[in-house]
């Protein structure tokens, strides 16, 4: 008995006329639709002819709108026996929509239908409603997808013991996504429909015809080809495709392909030869046994064609991991041609052509270690003949090589810019095994030992890994690059909120570094010089969008005049006493890597100190230069803010110390009696820039992170002051001096 099985996606239409007969729907109305559901009948001579009414279909959903003007549902029936026989509607435009079954598709093999109702037919009619006149309306539905049909014509049955098509859709037809089920397929036996739901992005259907014939003693025939999807005729149309075998050597097994909608056909014609595709032998090409790679070798591989033909051309794809590309290629795919054999020598791939109908084919120990990555890869190979037929061979590999290179999980670790690559290994008694990486745009790799145990995959810490860099690695065996290099970016690295100046509000009259009612990270000391109507700092055009602008002034309050310094910090004014202020520096955050410098622009002018109140002691006097200054302190083990009141000198910022203190008040009750409490507070690391020089254009400013003693311990809070008068908490200054300050960042 012979066997026949179809694997693959094909389908077909058949279809009914019906019409709806039910009581009338009376209303108010001016006038009536009487509507007929179409589901054409089946165009196919060789099937019996079959009829299927819409009530057969779940879900069903017939709507009705109004669209004058604005589109109104008005009408929605979700059973065919609901219909009326005829509808009575006000006078006006209208539109009727009809949805037979389902489309819905959430896996591969969901696109395989076995009855016409499971698939999902549309249609819809535009109609008017006028006063005493009835209207019969017909909504034509045709499929949604795109509709494939198979047949075998008696002359294949006739010369095969059995035969099969597998098939699917895509550009290549790939046997192992069949069995993996990655795509859809289908068993087909004689007689039996199937419908596909072809995607709408689809272009190809790729398919191969086995056929074996033993009791003939005739060579098998194995060939591959595809239908390419004309455009614009896809959704709604029915593809026929008939096998036919003849003798004769140039039409061989053929097809013919019939494209219709409705009952318009378009007829193509497409021939394939009898004889045997290609073969393909050599590593890896035993079905279900991986190329388990060694390294440092070739791969072999021999491409027989049939004895009626020769080989003309050899394709070579990748696929199963991200491979470094070699310049100029559009992807990890490559076409020899055996009139020019070593096109890709450079690229590990050459062809030994001296007998045409049996062709080596090598892959050298570059072509892997440039495109073949560690871990499971696949390499297809596709031997083309004169015929245009191919022999494909998938070839599993499995290969040494590194597989990732990320942060370790937890906060220490990435603040100690630690970092794990993983790798797999399969060579066998290796001598030596290390992981290479290097940051992108560097010439010299930092090596690291693997310690080779049990199993095939390894990770390895390595240090130096931080935000916002990229890194190449790599997998060495006996000094041997294993598998491809891989390139990764590592995201993150900790910014300050607003650190660009862009977000403000003004606040009857007060600049404030903010948007009113959100999440506040700066702040300045107009809390206290607005009461006498004065802003030290405003927003202004930066270096690029907005910037702060710092500037120190004299200002009167209560009837004594004072300087203010202009200035910006990260944390909180808490309240003004008297004429004095009182500052809580500093905010809680959470960072992850470890920064290196802290960047910003700057312009400005310094002037020469002509404020100085004596009762505070200021360090400098009058006629000396005034001083810009900006500084970050990354802090661990402080839990509050430092509390300044500039009424006490004692409380003023310490920045020759690696240690501060903190005010542990809770945040909603300080006050202008807050004080710090704590001591314990460390000083992770510091960056202090001064300044006694006048910019007129902006300038970029760096600044190295000084790391402490503190050093290797996580900070959990940060500070950040600019100030035009470095001595304003002494309320000595220069009314001179001013600051612009933009684009704050850290870099890692």
């Amino acid at each position: 008995m012979k066997k026949i099985f179809l694997y693959g996606t094909l389908l077909f239409a058949v279809w009914g006329m019906v019409s709806c007969q039910k009581e009338d729907e009376w209303g108010d109305g001016d006038g009536y639709v009487s509507l007929s559901i179409n589901v054409p009948s089946e165009v196919s001579t060789r099937s019996s002819g079959e009829t299927v009414s819409p009530d057969a279909f779940d879900p069903f959903a017939v709507r009705i709108y109004k669209t004058d003007g604005a589109k109104e549902l008005i009408r929605h029936y979700h059973a065919y026996k609901d219909i009326p026989q005829r509808l009575w509607l006000k006078n006006g435009n209208y539109l009727v929509t009809v949805t037979l079954g389902d489309s819905t598709v959430s896996k591969p093999m969901e696109r395989v239908r076995t009855k016409i109702q499971d698939c999902c037919f549309c249609g819809e009619q535009a109609f008017e409603i006028k006063s005493g006149q009835g209207n019969n309306i017909t909504v034509t539905c045709t499929p949604k997808e795109t509709v494939i049909e198979t047949y075998f014509d008696p002359t294949v049955d006739a010369e095969f013991d059995t035969y099969r098509v597998c098939a699917m859709i895509r550009d290549t037809f790939y046997v192992n996504d069949t069995v993996s089920g990655a795509s859809p397929y289908y068993t087909y036996r004689t007689n039996k429909r199937v419908f596909f739901l072809v995607p709408n992005d689809s272009t190809t259907l790729s398919y191969c015809f086995l056929g074996d014939r033993p009791s003939s003693g005739k060579e098998s025939i194995h060939q591959h080809s595809k239908v390419t999807f004309e455009p614009g005729k896809k959704a709604g149309y029915r593809y026929l495709l008939t096998f036919k075998y003849s003798d004769d050597a140039k039409r061989g097994v053929k097809f013919d392909i019939k494209v219709q909608k409705a009952w318009d056909e378009y007829d193509h014609y497409y021939a394939i030869n009898p004889d045997p595709s290609p073969t393909i032998v050599g590593d890896g090409t035993v079905e279900g046994v991986p190329y388990v790679y060694p390294g440092n070798a070739t791969a072999a591989y021999t491409l027989t064609s049939s004895s009626k033909s020769e080989i003309k051309s050899v394709s070579i794809k990748v696929t199963g991991g991200a491979a470094t590309r070699a310049s100029g290629l559009a992807a990890t795919q490559f076409s020899v041609k055996v009139e020019n054999p070593t096109e890709w020598a450079a690229e590990g791939i050459t062809l030994d052509v001296t007998n045409r109908q049996a062709v080596k084919l090598e892959l050298a120990p570059i072509f892997f270690q440039k495109y073949i990555p560690g871990g499971t890869s696949t390499i297809n190979i596709t031997a083309r003949d004169l015929n245009d037929q191919d022999g494909i061979a998938d070839v599993q590999v499995l290969s040494s090589g590194v597989l990732s290179l990320a942060s370790c999980s937890s906060a220490a670790d990435k603040w100690a810019a630690k970092g794990e690559i993983k790798s797999v290994l399969y060579a066998q008694d290796p001598q030596t095994v290390e992981v290479q990486y290097r940051e992108s745009g560097t010439e010299e790799w930092t090596s690291v030992p693997v310690t080779v145990s049990g199993g095939t995959t390894y990770t390895t810490v390595v240090t130096g890994i931080t935000g916002s860099h990229t890194y190449e690695y790599r997998l060495l065996v006996d000094g041997e690059q294993a598998g491809t290099a891989r390139t990764v970016t590592i995201n993150g690295g900790w910014q300050i909120p607003n650190a660009d100046f862009e977000i403000w509000s003004n606040i009857s009259e007060m600049w404030l570094p903010y948007e009113n009612g959100g999440e506040q990270w700066w702040d300045n000391g107009n809390h206290g010089s607005i009461k006498v109507k004065v802003n030290v700092t405003t927003e202004v055009e930066g270096k690029r969008g907005s910037a702060a602008y710092l500037n120190s002034q004299k200002a009167t309050f209560l009837g004594i005049g004072k300087f203010a310094a202009g200035n910006i910090f990260v944390g909180k004014y808490i309240t003004t006493d008297g004429t004095n202020g009182v500052i809580g520096f500093g905010k809680p955050f959470t960072p992850e890597y470890r920064p290196k410098k802290v960047k910003f622009w700057y312009k400005g002018t310094v002037g020469e100190i002509d404020e100085v109140d004596n009762t505070h002691n200021p360090p400098v006097s009058k006629g000396q230069p005034d001083v810009a200054q900006f500084y970050v302190l990354l802090c661990s083990n402080m839990y509050g803010p430092h509390v300044v009141t500039t009424a006490d000198t004692k409380t003023f910022m310490n920045l020759e110390s690696s240690t501060i203190d903190y005010c542990t008040d809770a945040e909603n009750d300080r006050d202008k009696n807050s004080r710090n409490s704590a001591t314990d507070g460390h000083i992770v690391a510091k960056a202090i820039w001064e300044n006694q020089t006048s910019k007129s254009d902006w300038t970029l400013i760096e600044i190295p992170l000084e790391y402490t003693e503190y050093g290797d311990e996580t900070p959990n809070y940060i500070l950040v002051t600019a100030s035009a008068s470095k001595y304003g908490d002494y309320f000595t200054g220069s009314t001179a001096s001013d600051m612009y300050i933009d684009e704050v960042t850290f870099e890692y």
